[in-house]
């Protein structure tokens, strides 16, 4: 079933806020295509042959084609491929993006606030929703980034919660399409990986949403290797410097609280006891991982803005290593 609503929130926590300071405070790093362009290759093309000219703009692409080859949709990518962005996104001059953004992002995040729960009504994610037949990712432009990569990815945060202790977690995870409801996610053996085997030994799925679009301070919070009694969630906020603002979700309530200002958000399940080939592709090391065995992601509702603006990371390029800002902060408040 489809519902549409009219909606008009667009905070400081949007990504369409961050984009249009992008826009006045430093346009010498924003580009805008709008010529029709493919998914498949095309996005890296550019952004490599701009990388090979020492250029790292942020792009977003008006006019990508969806897997069934429709025009029409948007994706932002790059956007956290240059330090003076990132300054931008936590409100500092973009000249501060050396010592003064690692301090501020190490002080921020030492600082955690509370999310805030908003009536589902006034969450711009809540503009369009898609259930049951109406849920088809071949509709959205989702990327192959490399000629060797095994499939179609999305690069984006993935957020669950612990169970026993109900921590959030966030963290960015590639997610390979399979079918028109169903991505594979790769896990490494860090926080959702310790939460989805808590869940699989008693033979339950793990709930979770795939955030495709929001604020960079959700990628950089998503992006930091922190212990795991910490609330990425809380931690985001604290970047921003107010609370995270946070709705029900459709499946599951109170439950599990998502993002209100995301640009689309996919929620469904990490079923346990299956496992599917995934891979290969090139990871933010700049190098091609294997194919492997990876669990599946079953999507069983989406929530999106009408006009939604995917956000990719460009994998194995300079921006999945900006993203790892928080790495840095890490280490600097431990000195």
């Amino acid at each position: 079933m489809k519902k549409e609503k009219n909606l008009n929130l667009n905070s400081k926590q949007s990504l369409r806020n961050y984009l249009e300071r992008l826009k006045k405070e430093f346009p010498q790093g924003f580009l805008t295509i709008s010529k029709k362009i493919s998914p498949e290759l095309e996005v890296s093309a550019i952004l490599k042959h701009l990388e090979d000219l020492n250029k790292y703009p942020a792009i977003v692409f008006n006019n990508l084609l969806n897997l069934k080859g429709q025009p029409g949709c948007k994706s932002a990518i790059n956007i956290a491929a240059d330090r003076r962005r990132l300054a931008i996104a936590l409100g500092l001059p973009p000249e501060k993006y050396k010592f003064d953004l690692t301090k501020e992002v190490s002080v921020r995040s030492s600082h955690p606030l509370d999310f805030c729960v908003i009536k589902s009504d006034e969450a711009p994610v809540r503009e369009v929703i898609l259930e049951d037949k109406d849920i088809d990712l071949r509709n959205f432009p989702i990327l192959k980034f490399h000629e060797l990569d095994g499939g179609h990815y999305f690069t984006s945060p993935v957020i669950a919660k612990d169970p026993t202790t109900e921590i959030y977690n966030s963290s960015i995870h590639r997610l390979m399409l399979r079918t028109k409801d169903e991505l594979n996610i790769c896990m490494a053996p860090f926080h959702l990986w310790r939460i989805f085997k808590e869940n699989e030994k008693k033979n339950i799925g793990t709930p979770a949403v795939v955030i495709l679009g929001h604020h960079p301070c959700i990628f950089l919070a998503s992006a930091m290797r922190l212990p795991f009694e910490s609330d990425e969630l809380k931690i985001a906020g604290g970047l921003l410097k107010e609370p995270l603002k946070v709705i029900p979700s459709l499946l599951w309530g109170d439950e599990l609280l998502v993002p209100a200002e995301a640009e689309i958000i996919l929620e469904g399940e990490i079923l346990p006891n299956r496992l599917e080939p995934e891979g290969p592709f090139g990871e933010w090391t700049g190098y091609y991982s294997g194919q492997r065995q990876s669990e599946v992601f079953k999507v069983k509702a989406i929530s999106q803005r009408k006009d939604p603006i995917i956000v990719n990371i460009f994998t194995s390029h300079r921006e999945a290593r900006e993203i790892c800002l928080g790495w840095e902060a890490e280490v600097f408040s431990r000195t």
